[in-house]
C-alpha cells in the first residue's frame, strides 16, 4: 500500500515540475518577443499598417430653419510623438527639447514647463518599450492643434519631427440641451452610433461614406496614398426655430418647477405647413431641475382626456346628428351611466343642470359630450370609429422620429369593448395618442380644415445646395364640412374667451382652444396622477400657430390653469415676434427731417440726397457732379447752410467737422502721413490749418 503510494506521490511531482517548465518556457518566450524581438515586431507591424486604412468622413450638421447650427462635427485632436518615425532624427530631438517644452506650457499653461520636459525626456528613453507619447491627457481643438502645429519643433512635419494628432469628430450641440430629444444625440462609442432624435432618423445620410487608402514605404518614409476618397455626410435643415424653442422651453420648465409636475410636453407648429417650430420634452431629473429626459411628446400613449372631445363633436356634427341648439341636461354634475358613475368637474357644486352645446364644450361637461355620443351611436359605434378616423385625429403619422408610437383605441367587436367603453371613449379616455396627434389634429381646424402631415425636416444640403426637399404634405384636404369647420371654430373661440380655457387668452388677439383635464392608470388604477392638457391655435381669426401644453402631475390639476396658462404665455411671445410696427404711425407729419450731415465732400452729400429724394434741402448745390466740392454743411431749420471751401495747395487743410474718411483723404492728399483716436467727426487736428505743409509729417486727427 505505501509502495503504491509513493508511485502516485512521484507520478504527480513529474507532472507539476513539467507543467512549471512549461510555464517558465512560455513566460521567457514572452519576455524574449517583448525585449528581444521588439524591433522585428514593430517592423511587422508596419507591414500590416501599410495595408488598406479607412479614412472616416465627416458627419453631417443638423440646422435649425434658418440655417442656425444645431448639432455640429468638431474635430478634436489626441497629440502624440512617434519616436520611430521614418525620418526622425536623434539630434533634432535634442536641439528642441527645451524649445518643446516651452510651447507646450504656453499653450496649455495648466501643466508646468518641468512637467513637459521630464514628460519628453521619459518618453524618448522609453521609446523601445513605447514609441507613442501622449503630450497631453485631454483632447483638445483644431485651434489648439494648429497653434502647435506652427512652433518650430512640431511644424518640421510628421516624418521628422514624429509629432501627430490622431482626430477624433466630436459632436457638439452650439444651443446645448435645447431640443435635445428632437434634435438627437450620438454616442461617443463609434459602434453603438446614433441614439435618438434627428440623428438616429437620418443617421445614414448624416454619416456619409467611409473611404479607403494604403500606406507605402517611400525612402524610408510612409506616405499615405487616398484610394478611394471619403463622402462626407449631408446636413439636415430642419423646421425648428431656435428663438420659438427657447421660449417654450423656458416658459414649460418655468411651470413645471412653480407646480412640481413630473414632467411636460409642450409643441408649437405652424399652421400653414405643418411644420414643428418647437417641441419641449421635460422631465424632472431632481427637484425643481428639468431635462430633457424622454421623447415624451412622440412616443409617450396617454388618454388625452377632454381635448379629445373636439374630435368627438366634430364627428357627430359631420354626421348631422346633432346640432348647436341640441340640450343635455346633465343633472347635478353626477351621472349613472351603465352601471358606473359619469363626472362633470363641479359635480361637488352642483353641477350644470340642462346646457346647450355651447355650454357644453365651453363648460367641458363629460356628461354632455358622453350623452350626445352614446345616443347616436350607441347600436353602431364603429361609425363612430370611422368618423374618428375620418377628421384625423387617430392617423397614424408614420412619423420621422423612430421613437414615434402610433395611437391606440379600443375597437367594437373585441374583447376589450363593453358597454361603457363608447361614453368614456368620448372623453377622452379608452384612447392613448401621443401629443403629436393632438396638435396635428387641432391644426387641420387652424388650417382651413387640411389634415397636414407633421414636418420636422425641410431638405438635405450638401454644402448649402439642396440635394432633396420634402415639401409640405397634405394628407386629407378637408377633415369635415366647411360648415361643421366653421362651428368648431366658433366654438373653441367661446371656450378661451367664456369657458374654461380663459387663462389661455389674450387681450390684444383672440385665442381658441380646449382644455383636458384626464386621471392617469396607475397599475391599473384611477388615483391622483392627472394629465392635464391645452390645444389650441392663435390668432383665432387668421391662425400662425397651433401648439399643444400637456403636463403630469400628481395631486389637484386643472388643463385649463396650468397648461393653458403655459399656452397663453408662449402664444403671447411667439405672436410678438411677427407684429411689426408701421413706420408711417410713429412719424410726425407736421414735422420736417433734416438728415445730420458731416462737414467733407459737398459733392457725395448732394448725390446721396438727391437718391433719398431731398436734394432740395442744400442751399448750395455743386455746380460739376464730376467736380469734387468740399465744404461745411449746418442745419438751419430745414434746411442745409453749406459753404464751399477752398483748399490752397501746400497748405494744411482745415478738416474739423469731418468725417474720418474725409479728413484722411485730404490729408494724405495734402502729403501727411495721419494718426486717428476717437470715431464721429474730427474734433482737432495736431497741425494748424492754414500753415505750410510738411511733407511726410504726421497730423494726429482727435475724433468725437
Amino acid at each position: 500500500m505505501a509502495k503504491d503510494g509513493n508511485n502516485f506521490i512521484s507520478r504527480y511531482s513529474l507532472i507539476v515540475v513539467v507543467i512549471a517548465l512549461c510555464g517558465i518556457g512560455i513566460i521567457s518566450r514572452a519576455i524574449y518577443t517583448m525585449y528581444v524581438k521588439d524591433d522585428y515586431w514593430l517592423e511587422v507591424a508596419e507591414h500590416f499598417r501599410s495595408d488598406s486604412l479607412t479614412v472616416e468622413p465627416f458627419r453631417g450638421n443638423i440646422l435649425s430653419d434658418d440655417g442656425e447650427l444645431l448639432a455640429s462635427s468638431l474635430p478634436e485632436y489626441t497629440l502624440y510623438i512617434d519616436f520611430k518615425a521614418g525620418g526622425f532624427q536623434d539630434t533634432t530631438f535634442q536641439k528642441y527639447v527645451d524649445t518643446m517644452a516651452t510651447d507646450l506650457h504656453r499653450i496649455f499653461p495648466d501643466k508646468s514647463k518641468r512637467h513637459f520636459k521630464e514628460l519628453l525626456k521619459n518618453g524618448y528613453r522609453n521609446r523601445n518599450k513605447r514609441r507613442n507619447l501622449r503630450l497631453y491627457p485631454e483632447r483638445v481643438s483644431y485651434a489648439k492643434y494648429q497653434e502647435l502645429m506652427s512652433c518650430p519643433y512640431f511644424s518640421l512635419g510628421p516624418n521628422r519631427s514624429g509629432f501627430y494628432g490622431a482626430k477624433i469628430d466630436n459632436r457638439q450641440r452650439p444651443f446645448g440641451s435645447i431640443a435635445l430629444r428632437t434634435i438627437g444625440d450620438v454616442s461617443k462609442d463609434s459602434k453603438v452610433g446614433a441614439k435618438y432624435g434627428v440623428e438616429l432618423a437620418f443617421d445614414s445620410v448624416l454619416r456619409g461614406k467611409s473611404g479607403w487608402m494604403h500606406r507605402e514605404k517611400v525612402r524610408n518614409t510612409f506616405v499615405e496614398f487616398i484610394d478611394v476618397p471619403p463622402v462626407n455626410g449631408l446636413d439636415v435643415v430642419t423646421t425648428i426655430n431656435v428663438e420659438m424653442q427657447d421660449i417654450v422651453e423656458t416658459t414649460l420648465r418655468k411651470k413645471l418647477v412653480e407646480i412640481g409636475a413630473e414632467s411636460g410636453v409642450a409643441i408649437l407648429m405652424e399652421a400653414a405647413t405643418g411644420d414643428i417650430k418647437a417641441a419641449a420634452n421635460l422631465g424632472r431629473w431632481r427637484d425643481s431641475v428639468y431635462y430633457e429626459l424622454g421623447s415624451y411628446g412622440y412616443s409617450d400613449l396617454m388618454e388625452p382626456g377632454s381635448t379629445f372631445k373636439t374630435a368627438s363633436i366634430m364627428v357627430a356634427l359631420d354626421d348631422g346628428v346633432i346640432k348647436t341648439s341640441d340640450v343635455v341636461d346633465t343633472g347635478e354634475g353626477l351621472m349613472m351611466m351603465y352601471k358606473r358613475w359619469m363626472r362633470d368637474h363641479n359635480w361637488r357644486r352642483g353641477g350644470y343642470g340642462p346646457i346647450d352645446l355651447w355650454h357644453i364644450m365651453m363648460y367641458s361637461s363629460n356628461i354632455g359630450v358622453s350623452r350626445l355620443i352614446d345616443m347616436h351611436y350607441h347600436d353602431n359605434p364603429q361609425k363612430f370609429i370611422d368618423g374618428l378616423r375620418r377628421v384625423g385625429i387617430l392617423q397614424d403619422w408614420d412619423f420621422v422620429l423612430k421613437e414615434y408610437n402610433a395611437p391606440y383605441v379600443k375597437l367594437p367587436g373585441t374583447a376589450a369593448w363593453d358597454e361603457t367603453t363608447l361614453p368614456w371613449l368620448s372623453i377622452g379616455y379608452n384612447s392613448q395618442l401621443p401629443v403629436l396627434n393632438t396638435v396635428a389634429f387641432y391644426n387641420a381646424i387652424a388650417s382651413g380644415g387640411k389634415l397636414l402631415r407633421p414636418r420636422l425636416v425641410k431638405a438635405l444640403e450638401d454644402n448649402g445646395e439642396v440635394v432633396k426637399e420634402f415639401p409640405v404634405e397634405v394628407v386629407r384636404e378637408q377633415i369635415c364640412s366647411p360648415a361643421t369647420l366653421d362651428t368648431m371654430r366658433m366654438i373653441l373661440e367661446k371656450v378661451v374667451s367664456e369657458g374654461l380655457g380663459k387663462k389661455a387668452g389674450n387681450p390684444m388677439f383672440h385665442v381658441s382652444g380646449k382644455t383636458g383635464t384626464a386621471m392617469v392608470a396607475e397599475n391599473g388604477r384611477y388615483g391622483n396622477k392627472h394629465f392635464v392638457s391645452f390645444a389650441g391655435y392663435f390668432p383665432s381669426e387668421q391662425p400662425l400657430y397651433t401648439c399643444v401644453v400637456a403636463i403630469t402631475k400628481r395631486g389637484p390639476a386643472s388643463g385649463g390653469q396650468m397648461s393653458g396658462d403655459v399656452f397663453g404665455r408662449i402664444a403671447e411671445q411667439v405672436y410678438a415676434k411677427h407684429r411689426r410696427a408701421d413706420i408711417e404711425s410713429v412719424v410726425d407729419s407736421d414735422a420736417v427731417h433734416v438728415p445730420c450731415v458731416m462737414d467733407g465732400n459737398l459733392t457725395m452729400v448732394a448725390q446721396v440726397l438727391g437718391n433719398l429724394g431731398l436734394g432740395g434741402m442744400m442751399d448750395v448745390q455743386p455746380s460739376d457732379a464730376n467736380q469734387t466740392v468740399w465744404g461745411t454743411a449746418d442745419v438751419s431749420g430745414s434746411r442745409l447752410d453749406c459753404e464751399i471751401v477752398n483748399l490752397k495747395h501746400g497748405y494744411v487743410p482745415d478738416v474739423t467737422g469731418m468725417g474720418a474718411m474725409d479728413a484722411v483723404y485730404l490729408m494724405e492728399k495734402a502729403g501727411m502721413k495721419v494718426e486717428l483716436t476717437g470715431v464721429g467727426k474730427v474734433r482737432s487736428q495736431s497741425v494748424r490749418p492754414g500753415s505750410v505743409v510738411k511733407r511726410g509729417a504726421t497730423v494726429h486727427l482727435s475724433l468725437k
